[in-house]
């Protein structure tokens, strides 16, 4: 009956939302963990990058320049794949249930890019502000802890070996 379709169609939406609103966390996670990843790897270049004279604010928008770009680049292109994928897809479910249903809004799919950039704006935003706790002077003489981590005081203090003298 009709009004079994309705239900059916319902719940098929719902457990589709389900399971991409967890994607899309996964998805931030894992920008999440790349980032960090790349501070880590990164901590000798952000430190030369404040010695040569590169204030914070500049160092984080080269950053989330360079992953907005591959956030965007990568939403445009789902975007334009989604269509034609959903439709494949919910074509087979739609059929069995007896309704006739096209994936296509245009609005719908800007939301989505506007939703997923913004996220992870805010995501890169967050995680960048780590570089402004980044000391290059630690970092340069090989103490390399993690980035924005409090270091436990201890009774000796620690020597610095960067200087003129110690290099020459």
């Amino acid at each position: 009956s009709i009004m079994n379709a309705e239900i059916a169609e319902m719940i098929l939406g719902g457990i589709l939302l389900g399971i991409s609103s967890g994607v899309f966390l996964a998805i931030l996670l894992i920008i999440s963990y790349i980032v960090k990843n790349c501070f880590r790897t990164d901590k000798k270049t952000i430190a030369i990058y404040k010695t040569v004279g590169y204030r914070t604010i500049q160092i984080r928008r080269i950053y989330i320049t360079f992953y907005m770009s591959i956030i965007c680049s990568g939403t445009i292109i789902g975007a334009i794949l989604s269509p034609i994928l959903s439709n494949s897809f919910i074509h087979n479910v739609y059929k069995n249930i007896g309704v006739e249903g096209k994936i296509s809004g245009l609005w719908q799919i800007v939301t989505c890019i506007l939703v997923i950039n913004l996220s992870a704006f805010l995501m890169l935003l967050c995680e960048t502000r780590r570089i402004g706790k980044l000391k290059p002077v630690d970092i340069l003489n090989g103490n390399d802890e993690e980035i924005g981590k409090k270091k436990l005081k201890s009774s000796n203090r620690t020597r610095y070996c960067f200087s003129s003298s110690a290099m020459a």
